[in-house]
């Protein structure tokens, strides 16, 4: 019996546009595409997702990874940096009505910026919890993160679902012992959710 489900937020929950961050980057500092994608990606970008940077020290590494003689200051980079989060999705709305008859928590790789200051948290309060990377200090697909989402969620893997569109991260949360769904799309979602035959809680 599945007593719990967890969903990824990005893409799943919530769209993102990360593509149109580093668009919008790129023409006002006036670097090349592959430069600012190295600046904001890697251990710089991991680091801040587990919590081991502040904004600050992420906005200073992602800048000293930038040759360029126009600087942004902190605040426009974090007007950009915000941009990223888009609209909630169907499968947003379809968590909710599950929420009312079992627990839905939430399980990200993210930020404190985008959860706090980006408003996502708020968007999120009608959900039974959320387990996010800076907070637990790890990233999916390590282990050590879906131990945490476990047991904040005071779940057992076996009576678990968890939703995510990487593929890695699908691979992980199976290997551990719940059932999964890598999702692709709401269509596919609710299709792929229907055919599992769930008794709910």
């Amino acid at each position: 019996m599945i007593r719990t489900l967890f969903f990824d937020i990005g893409n799943v929950i919530l769209n993102i546009y990360p593509e149109d961050v580093v668009s919008q980057l790129t023409r006002t500092i006036g670097v090349e595409t592959a430069v600012m994608v190295s600046a904001l990606s890697g251990e710089v970008h991991d680091d801040y997702e587990k919590g081991k940077l502040t904004d600050e020290q992420f906005f200073s590494s992602v800048m000293a990874n930038i040759s360029s003689e126009k600087k942004l200051t902190q605040t426009e980079f974090f007007d950009y940096w915000r941009s990223m989060l888009g609209d909630v999705t169907e499968t947003f709305h379809y968590a909710q009505k599950l929420s009312k008859r079992i627990p839905v928590w939430l399980a990200s790789n993210t930020n404190q910026h985008h959860i706090n200051l980006g408003g996502v948290r708020t968007k999120m309060d009608g959900f039974a919890g959320a387990v996010y990377s800076f907070e637990v200090g790890a990233r999916k697909p390590d282990e050590r993160f879906f131990n945490a989402m476990l047991r904040a969620a005071d779940a057992n893997a076996s009576e678990s679902l968890f939703v995510d569109d990487l593929m890695e991260n699908v691979a992980i949360a199976e290997k551990m012992g719940m059932t999964v769904i890598h999702y692709r799309s709401h269509g596919q979602f609710v299709k792929d959710f229907e055919s599992l035959k769930l008794e709910i809680s």
